[in-house]
């Protein structure tokens, strides 16, 4: 967004200075139309890259990202969250869809506040499933960035007056291996996060 804001202000600005100079040249209609042309080009490339519902990322952004990643990970290590919305059906049958929706925007939120926190990246894959990824350093614990996420959509549902719970399965994969694939790499984060989610129905079948 702040990109197509330059991107729609500098090209007039530049114009208008031309058009100083050389009155009898429409400099200003053409710096408009560059960058009307420009903010159009990045429109269309939100729709092909981020999701409609939540604004997040999508997987086609996702795998990019993690391909950039990926690349300069035996040097610059970094550790990727799969995270899935717990008993998300029962949600959808008991409240609705509309209400279904506006759950995954209330974990989609908590998952852009927690990347903005880290200088992260996330990205919803589709239905309930959803991705985090950041830079392994000293300040990424991967059991405190799961605890983060918790709080933020606790604060929201508060927020909101949300009167179900919503829960998280959060599994998440340390790579510091660049010859991993993009497939294998989710597939061992998403072990982590079944077998999480499999520790939550165990648990409230126990109750």
């Amino acid at each position: 967004k702040a990109n197509s804001l330059i991107k729609f202000i500098v090209p007039p600005a530049v114009a208008s200075g031309l058009q100083q100079v050389s009155h009898n040249v429409p400099t200003i209609c053409l710096g408009l139309s560059i960058a009307v042309y420009l903010v159009y080009l990045d429109m269309l490339d939100m729709q092909v890259y981020n999701d409609s519902l939540t604004g997040l990322n999508n997987r086609r952004r996702a795998k990019y990202y993690l391909q950039d990643c990926l690349e300069t990970a035996d040097v610059k290590p970094f550790v990727v969250y799969m995270v899935d919305v717990d008993y998300f059906k029962e949600i959808n049958d008991k409240y609705g869809h509309g209400e279904g929706d506006n759950a995954l925007c209330i974990v989609a939120d908590a998952l852009k506040d927690t990347a903005n926190q880290y200088a992260g990246f996330t990205a919803r894959m589709g239905g309930d499933e959803f991705l985090l990824a950041m830079k392994y350093n000293d300040g990424v614990i991967p059991e405190h960035i799961t605890s983060t996420v918790k709080h933020y959509i606790d604060r929201k549902c508060q927020e909101q007056n949300i009167v179900y719970p919503i829960n998280l399965s959060i599994g998440h994969m340390i790579c510091d291996n660049k010859n991993i694939s993009i497939a294998d790499l989710l597939e061992k984060a998403d072990d982590m996060q079944y077998k999480t989610k499999r520790e939550h129905h165990q648990n409230k079948n126990s109750e």
